[in-house]
């Protein structure tokens, strides 16, 4: 073997053997990250589930029952069913009234019928300018009552609004209901 060939066969070993510890301090660097950042911090809960605390119970009977007059009383509510859309505004609206908040009805006019977004909102106490937005579709997508999309949303954001009524908070919190964001209104100018 000539000296330029023992030369390039020397380099190409080195070469080789710096791939592999490359590789390998990827490979442990790739394994340890990856149980970094997903592994949870402390330990899972074991056992049986504690009783539920008085406001526990009475949380979980509002949300069941704001889910029930949206999904079942009321039902379907888009711009087919407009008069259910109506009344799910107007339901939303005593709730809120009923928590004691001034409810602002923002129309949107489409088609010659006008829906609205409700707003209610907590001015922040430090942080007046800092809004935290808080939102959540009322309507339905036609044919469906909509108990998961969006009745679940709209109880879990009725039962946030009626919890910070009487709290004095530093950030401004903004409550919206939307009234037509399913098709064909979704990703529209027409969206709510």
């Amino acid at each position: 073997m000539g000296f330029l060939t023992r030369l390039i066969w020397y380099q190409l070993l080195f070469v080789s053997k710096l791939v592999r510890v490359a590789f390998a301090f990827f490979c442990v660097v790739l394994v340890l990250g990856g149980y970094v950042t997903l592994r949870m911090p402390g330990s899972s809960y074991n056992g049986p589930l504690p009783p539920l605390t008085r406001h526990e119970k009475q949380l979980q009977k509002d949300l069941r029952y704001d889910v029930k007059v949206l999904a079942e009383k009321i039902g379907e509510r888009n711009s087919s069913r407009y008069g259910n859309l109506m009344d799910a505004a107007a339901y939303i609206e005593h709730v809120l009234t009923s928590a004691g908040y001034d409810v602002k009805r923002l129309p949107v006019r489409v088609n010659g019928k006008t829906f609205y977004n409700l707003e209610v909102e907590i001015p922040g106490s430090k942080f007046r300018d800092e809004i935290v937005v808080i939102g959540s579709h009322y309507d339905t997508i036609e044919g469906t009552n909509g108990a998961n999309d969006n009745a679940s949303g709209t109880a879990g954001a009725l039962a946030l609004a009626r919890y910070f009524a009487d709290k004095r908070i530093s950030r401004t919190l903004r409550f919206v209901f939307f009234g037509n964001s399913e098709p064909p209104y979704l990703q529209t100018p027409q969206m709510g």
